[in-house]
């Protein structure tokens, strides 16, 4: 209808203008980096590929040239939000809902913290959203719209787009089918040769899309320069798309660690939604399980497939892969209000203007609960791998040891901005798991980059020296050697290495047992033993890199703001800890009070405080001492 196409427009443009003001400017925590490189390359990003998020990526910053490839990028998450929240609406107006109360479900989830927070960055997770809302809109419209098989036909086409972004919609396939043979019985008299072909057809447009796939060993062949995988043989493709390298921590957790992730979602199911509202979504499962059990069973299989995956894997941003849940509840929620307005007497009409104010209440309390998700003035993710680059000596060898905010950002640098690419920057976390996690091609791209390193291994990598980290051992020795400056970002969180099969040691100590270790700025250098800089000369290098970094936002209350980007927070406080004992040492004082007192922004740390204090009492001294002299 008319007036729902004009609901769903204005539905749309409220939510991406809300999404681009709130957009971070560049890329943020977690794989933004990688990604944007990956699309911008037109390259293999990590498993499952997204070879369609890619393509469009990479034609979407063609089309839209206005800002960074980052923020271009930002914006099509926006965009994939926003398109989500309309289809969501749509669902629901299938299903019956007045107007609306199908705009207030719609404005639930648009606005729910999860999903906010990942349709403005460079990320994935919106454009999965869309295919999962799409796919129950269709649904909801193949049904009420007579069960035709063209409808089916396009269900089934956008199902495969869906699977060639994020396997977690490959969970929700039963319920579908469900759905559908519960809908349409006569679907299942697969002796009738009408019923079969129809099935043939639909089953050809759902696998049809899933050509898209053949992007990954057809780029891989030409050996772009984000690769992740080089998917170029049929077992390497495999185990790409299916997200093999993540196997080892899907399913393989204790009951007792399933069950505590499964509480601590539970518990945090209100940051989504008010625990009120999420009662009314239970009351709106109950409902619909009396009076539509086919879409009751479609929903509740999403929510039970969603969870117990995400439960079972291991992974640090696991909250994320709830977002299909949120979408359900968020229908449940305006199902729930349906039914209950039925039950006021027929003078409701009266009270229409009631129910509209009510309902656009809700969405106004959701968006004020989170708004603070905005992400617009966070550059500290790109500030921090620019700071290190930035001031890296010529042909430097950068240990990365922070996977989610060091290495993609890194990655978006040198790959689209063309920011020192003379830097080799490893990833300590993905070569250590060259050999165990079956992805050899981190090493072959390292041999690339470091040629030196295939003298030592020329016939590859044997499982034990890939898991006592022999390659990252050869890295150092190689470019210390070779006089090439070796630096290492967060040296103080990072674990054990092994010295053999039975022996460890903390990463530091085997450094410090190696070379001289010196801490300049963010980074802690490496140099021979005997060659390590007087600390007039290291005064004078960290001062010189603390003037080249940007630190905007980082000591304005960041790690208690955002609490992703904690990692950085505790870098920056070693780092300032390190750069105002040094300026103590040298009469510095007010360098060092200075630093301390960025420190003690980011963290109350006692031995800030200390030196904090130290420099005020040698500032009086001095100033006393100054005074007596006049």
């Amino acid at each position: 209808m008319k007036s729902d196409r004009t609901c769903g427009l204005a539905l749309f443009v409220l939510t991406l203008t809300v999404y681009v003001s709130t957009l971070c400017p560049t890329v943020y925590w977690g794989d933004g980096g990688e990604l944007a490189a990956a699309a911008y390359t037109l390259g293999i990003a990590h498993p499952t590929g997204y070879p369609v998020w890619c393509l469009i990526g990479k034609l979407w910053t063609l089309i839209f040239p206005f800002g960074s490839i980052a923020w271009r990028l930002g914006v099509m998450s926006a965009i994939f939000g926003a398109m989500a929240s309309v289809m969501l609406f749509g669902c629901c107006r299938y299903l019956g809902m007045p107007r609306v109360v199908a705009l207030m479900s719609a404005g639930l989830f648009a606005f729910s913290f999860t999903f906010w927070q990942q349709c403005i960055q460079v990320e994935t997770y919106s454009l999965t959203a869309f295919y999962t809302c799409t796919l129950l809109c269709l649904a909801a419209r193949w049904r009420a719209r007579g069960c035709s098989p063209r409808d089916l036909k396009l269900m089934a086409f956008v199902y495969g787009l869906a699977m060639t972004n994020h396997q977690t919609n490959t969970l929700f396939v039963p319920g579908f089918l469900i759905f559908v043979l519960w809908t349409q019985p006569s679907l299942m008299r697969l002796r009738d040769r009408m019923v079969r072909g129809q099935w043939l057809s639909t089953v050809a447009v759902w696998l049809a899309p899933l050509s898209f796939y053949l992007y990954l060993p057809i780029r891989a062949s030409m050996s772009p320069a984000v690769d992740w995988g080089h998917p170029t043989t049929w077992a390497s493709f495999v185990f790409h798309v299916s997200g093999g390298y993540y196997r080892r921590i899907m399913f393989t957790g204790s009951t007792h660690d399933n069950l505590a992730r499964l509480s601590t979602y539970a518990h945090d199911l209100h940051v989504e939604y008010a625990w009120a509202l999420v009662a009314v979504a239970v009351a709106g499962l109950a409902s619909m399980w009396m009076r539509d059990r086919p879409m009751a069973v479609l929903l509740s299989w999403i929510v039970v497939a969603d969870v117990v995956f995400t439960i079972n894997y291991a992974i640090y941003n696991g909250y994320i892969y709830l977002i299909p849940t949120n979408a359900v509840v968020a229908v449940l929620i305006g199902y729930a209000l349906h039914r209950g307005w039925e039950l006021v007497p027929p003078e409701r009409q009266r009270l229409s203007t009631v129910g509209a104010v009510v309902c656009a209440s809700l969405v106004a309390m959701q968006f004020a609960a989170h708004r603070h998700v905005s992400l617009r003035h966070s550059t500290q993710c790109y500030d921090y791998a620019r700071n290190i680059l930035a001031t890296s000596p010529p042909n430097a060898v950068v240990i990365d040891n922070n996977d989610v905010a060091g290495y993609p950002v890194f990655m978006y640098l040198q790959q689209v901005e063309g920011m020192r690419r003379d830097v080799v920057v490893v990833n300590r976390g993905l070569l250590a798991e060259t050999r165990a996690a079956g992805n050899g091609w981190v090493f072959e791209d390292l041999c690339r980059r470091l040629p030196e390193v295939r003298v030592r291994f020329p016939r590859g990598l044997t499982l034990a020296e890939a898991r006592t980290e022999e390659p990252l051992k050869q890295v150092l020795s190689t470019a210390v050697d070779e006089g090439r400056a070796v630096e290492i970002d967060d040296l103080q969180g990072t674990s054990a290495i092994a010295i053999d099969r039975t022996h460890a040691v903390a990463y530091s100590d085997y450094l410090r047992s190696k070379y001289e270790v010196a801490r300049i700025g963010l980074v802690d250098r490496l140099y021979p033993h005997g060659q390590r800089p007087s600390d007039a000369d290291l005064m004078y290098m960290t001062d010189r890199a603390w003037a080249e970094y940007r630190t905007d936002g980082v000591y304005d209350g960041m790690a208690q703001r955002d609490t992703f980007l904690t990692l950085l927070a505790i870098d920056y406080s070693q780092a300032g800890l390190a750069r105002a004992h040094l300026a103590y040492a040298h009469g510095w004082y007010d360098v060092a009070a200075a630093s301390y007192r960025n420190v003690l922004n980011l963290f109350p740390l006692q031995e800030a405080a200390d030196g904090l204090r130290a420099c005020e009492q040698a500032q009086a001294s001095a100033a006393s001492k100054g005074s007596a002299g006049t």
